[in-house]
Formats: structure tokens, C-alpha cells, sequence
């Protein structure tokens, strides 16, 4: 997983303590499937399906998506700045967008700001529980993890500056329609 685009904003030592919270994640689901019966390499949609117990499949969709949130946050940056024709055809520049990133995230009351791609052509910027995927077939094209665990090593309290930072850094050319 290329990780250059967060040292543009996080120290060493915040990536490796979030790599070791997204490994925890992934090992708390790695021991789901050595104890439920034909889970391992199950995609999101098949475990909806499952016939398992509603509560257990409930909590391992939760960990799917916060995994799933995590693994996109990670992927969501670039050193270089970048922008999108979407961003500019919906926003008018990359400026506004980002602006308006920095608007919803300072007001989002959920775990992660993600933007999706709505109909594969329209930008949508949409404050997201960890377990928002759980109940969803659809996966951002972005995503900013708001949780304090993302920002504090760093920015301490200084949330705003952590946003103002990853924003900036955020690689919006991921937000291209694919032919």
C-alpha cells in the first residue's frame, strides 16, 4: 500500500501507529475467519448474505468497513497536488472543493469524510460512520479519517490545522470517471 502521500502531512511514527490500528482491525477479522465456516475471502456483499447469527454479522461488517475506510484513507493522498475536470466541472476549481471538504469536515459529526462518485460522474461529499459501508454495495473514491487517532500524535488538539494539511494533500485526480 503506497503511503508516500501521507508523509506529506504525518510524521513516521503517526503512519506506523495508524498501520498498526488498521493491522489490529484486519487481525480481529482474521481470527472471525478462522472461527466462522466459509467466511475467509468472503467480499462485503457475501457476508451480507451469510446465514450467520445477525448480531456477528452485523459486527463483521462494521469491521469490514472500517477496514475498507481505512485501506481507502491510506490510498486518498498524494505529495503532489492534483485536481480533477469533475472537481472543476462541479465546483468550479479545486479551490472550492477543497473548501468545501474543509467546511463538511469541521462540521461532520461522523469517523470519516468521504467523497464518492455518484452515478461514476458527480462528486459527493458525505460524513461517514466507521461502519457506513456495512449496509452499502458503495465505496468512496476518497476518504479523510477524522478520528482523533489519525491527528493527535501529530496536531495534538490542532484539529483544524491536521484538516487544513490533509486536505491540501488529498489526490483528487483519483476522482476521474474510468472509461
Amino acid at each position: 500500500m503506497d503511503i508516500s502521500g501521507l508523509r506529506s502531512f504525518l510524521s513516521e511514527e503517526n503512519i506506523k501507529m495508524h498501520q498498526g490500528y488498521l493491522k489490529n482491525l484486519k487481525l480481529r477479522y482474521s481470527l472471525s475467519e478462522k472461527s466462522i465456516q466459509n467466511l475467509k475471502g468472503k467480499s462485503m456483499d457475501e457476508v451480507r448474505r451469510m446465514g450467520i447469527k445477525k448480531s456477528v454479522k452485523e459486527e463483521l461488517l462494521a469491521l469490514l468497513s472500517e477496514i475498507k475506510l481505512h485501506e481507502c484513507y491510506f490510498r486518498s493522498f498524494s505529495s503532489a497536488s492534483s485536481t480533477s475536470e469533475l472537481i472543476k466541472k462541479h465546483y468550479g476549481s479545486d479551490s472550492s472543493f477543497r473548501y468545501e471538504l474543509l467546511v463538511c469536515a469541521r462540521e461532520s459529526p461522523g469517523d470519516f469524510l468521504c467523497v464518492f462518485l455518484r452515478g461514476r460522474s458527480t462528486p459527493e461529499i458525505r460524513a461517514c460512520r466507521k461502519d457506513f459501508l456495512a449496509h452499502r454495495a458503495e465505496m468512496p473514491s476518497l476518504a479523510l479519517d477524522l478520528c482523533e487517532h489519525a491527528y493527535f500524535f501529530d496536531y495534538g488538539y490542532g484539529k483544524e490545522a491536521y484538516l487544513r494539511a490533509a486536505i491540501s494533500h488529498l489526490d483528487c485526480s483519483k476522482l476521474s470517471v474510468s472509461p
